[in-house]
């Protein structure tokens, strides 16, 4: 089977080898990016289809959390910085889209929980008068990447106003982007998100936008210890099956299928599923 590298990413988690996927979704990430795969295949994402780089900073933060998970803390210091600096470029020079652009403020904080960075009032250029507050007068936890992430809320305040479809930008390539990644670092720990403690429930609010920073400054640092704990980063989920009787998992005893990157895995522990 030919696969790109973000799929070899995912069955290198698949094999456990959180090692072999740290450079793979860096490869993917770049791949992306330079409009050779995934998401990127055949646009151009410095250019006119710039709101698809988001997938390439979210491969770039699951690189950078394998490294952690991998007893590689500084390489992935190294690809979030990488990342930050993508996102402060996409934001300032690239994307028009001003939904897009306070997006890559969200980024920049996932980066420096993933990461452990600290300084986030001068990460990536990133201020605060950039994100829409005025230097200043900016609503500070006393957190570094709390700040980014205060950062990010009044970035979707300041152009959300008058805004009639939250959901709408929810669903575009940067929102989804920085969902996905963020979410498969926390997914299968107990401080996994899904969609709606993600957003909130009134999607037609810029709070459902501005809920987003907020539900991952709670969730997203307590996840990264986790998965650096257990040593591990779950393959993130594709098309699910529940109680299906045809496949059990060979670990756990269930039957819950999860077929992502050409595999067949248990959607609860990630274990290759064996035909039952």
């Amino acid at each position: 089977m030919v696969r790109n590298h973000r799929d070899e990413a995912i069955v290198a988690l698949i094999d456990r080898d959180v090692e072999r996927a740290t450079d793979t979704y860096t490869r993917a990430a770049y791949g992306t990016l330079a409009g050779l795969e995934n998401e990127g295949e055949n646009r151009d994402l410095l250019g006119a289809d710039a709101r698809w780089a988001g997938h390439a900073l979210s491969y770039l933060l699951l690189s950078a959390a394998c490294y952690r998970v991998a007893g590689a803390p500084d390489r992935g210091a190294a690809r979030c910085r990488e990342g930050i600096a993508l996102a402060g470029d996409l934001r300032d020079a690239v994307l028009t889209d001003p939904f897009d652009r306070a997006c890559c403020v969200e980024f920049v904080a996932d980066f420096g929980v993933v990461g452990g960075l600290e300084g986030g009032s001068t990460r990536g250029g990133v201020d605060a008068t950039a994100s829409g507050t005025e230097e200043g007068n900016d609503d500070r936890t006393g957190d570094a990447n709390g700040d980014d992430y205060d950062r990010a809320i009044a970035a979707y305040e300041a152009v959300g106003n008058g805004s009639a479809d939250p959901m709408s930008w929810a669903t575009s390539p940067m929102a989804e982007a920085a969902r996905r990644g963020s979410q498969q670092i926390a997914r299968n720990t107990p401080h996994a998100f899904a969609w709606d403690d993600l957003h909130g429930s009134n999607p037609d609010s810029i709070a459902y936008l501005t809920h987003r920073p907020r539900c991952k400054r709670s969730q997203l640092p307590p996840a990264i210890e986790h998965a650096t704990n257990e040593g591990y980063v779950h393959p993130p989920r594709g098309t699910t099956e529940h109680n299906n009787a045809a496949w059990r998992c060979p670990n756990c005893g269930h039957s819950e299928v999860n077929r992502i990157a050409g595999e067949v895995i248990c959607l609860d522990c990630s274990v290759r599923l064996e035909r039952a």
